[in-house]
């Protein structure tokens, strides 16, 4: 103690502080720091809270719906595809060509709807025997065409038609050939003729009839006879068996004295009549008759002769024709045979010419 100073004016010293180090070596340690978590603030909800059972019911039936418009389209889709009346047709014309280009006639025959051309397809199957692609097809009003390619066999095309005939679908015609045949046929079908096919009636005097000397140019000379309605002048073209080809390579020739005549009587009365046949018995080969006077009917235009000017009359088979009791026969009943109908006969005014 300052010996200067009592008790009461010395400086208060600061407490001793056992074990304390010196103020140079404190060393402050860190003191962790607590902090205290916020409770949770509460979500305000919207004035009009959302239902959660009706949001799940509206996805339920969302799926619900899209589940059955994707069935009933799978369902739809599939009768398209397997059941449709098209695709029956296709698939009954593909069956036909499967079996009669394999040889087997039977299924052939089973597959077509009629037993009565089993000849006919026995012929047939040799000439289209091998591999076959359909290349066209067409569907509509209810029947159906389609186009093979022929690979390996003798004929190199061939054409099926398919159609219902007394509520069962059947081939309702074959056609095979070494050249290319159309996807439809032309012109007139197996059905009657229309009155669009037929030339109308002339309204001009009696010089539109036909006269004997008309007929110069299909006789090569003066011709005297008067062909009627009942004794017209009649032609013959002849075709290979099973075939929409002709015989030979002088059967269009015939043609050309047909398409000379028209040329010469453009505007007289008559109608140019085809009818088909075939040198088999069986009713359903008269579908391919028709076809034979149809490409006789599309050389006949070729050569000017008007569609107005030519009908085609019911197909006929060998049986029409009394029937087939040799090779001779049998070849003569595969023919188009066209005749020359007058409408009207001439009478005292018509000149000697007829023109």
């Amino acid at each position: 103690m300052d010996p200067n100073t009592n008790d009461t004016n010395q400086p208060p010293q600061p407490p001793t502080i056992v074990g304390q180090p010196s103020s140079e070596s404190i060393q402050v340690q860190p003191q962790p720091v607590t902090t205290t978590a916020m409770p949770p603030q509460p979500t305000t909800l919207p004035s009009s809270p959302v239902s959660t059972s009706s949001s799940h019911k509206g996805l339920i039936v969302g799926i619900t719906v899209a589940a059955i418009i994707l069935i009933v389209g799978g369902l739809l889709a599939g009768w398209l595809l397997l059941w449709s009346p098209q695709a029956q047709a296709k698939h009954l014309s593909s069956s036909f060509m499967s079996a009669i280009t394999s040889g087997d006639v039977d299924q052939a025959v089973k597959v077509s709807g009629d037993s009565s051309n089993k000849d006919f397809l026995q012929s047939a199957s040799s000439k289209v025997h091998g591999a076959y692609a359909m290349t066209d097809s067409t569907y509509k009003d209810g029947k159906g065409y389609y186009l093979y390619s022929l690979s390996g066999a003798q004929t190199n095309y061939a054409r099926t038609s398919v159609a219902k005939q007394d509520g069962k679908l059947q081939i309702t015609s074959f056609v095979y050939d070494t050249s290319q045949l159309k996807l439809i046929p032309d012109s007139t079908s197996m059905k009657a003729p229309t009155p669009s096919k037929i030339a109308p009636k002339p309204t001009a005097k009696a010089v539109n009839c036909l006269v004997p000397a008309d007929y110069g140019v299909l006789t090569g000379g003066t011709n005297t006879i008067v062909h009627t309605a009942t004794t017209p002048y009649i032609g013959n073209v002849h075709f290979l068996s099973d075939s929409l080809s002709y015989s030979d390579s002088t059967q269009p020739d015939l043609l050309e004295p047909f398409g000379d005549f028209y040329k010469s009587n453009p505007a007289k009365d008559y109608v140019f009549h085809l009818y088909g046949s075939v040198a088999t018995s069986a009713s359903s080969d008269k579908t391919f008759a028709n076809q034979r006077a149809q490409k006789v009917e599309s050389d006949l235009e070729a050569l000017g002769v008007p569609a107005t000017k030519i009908m085609i009359d019911t197909p006929q088979n060998v049986d029409d024709q009394g029937g087939a009791s040799s090779a001779t026969a049998a070849q003569t009943a595969r023919v188009v045979v066209i005749s020359i109908v007058p409408g009207c006969s001439p009478d005292s005014t018509t000149s000697p010419t007829g023109r």
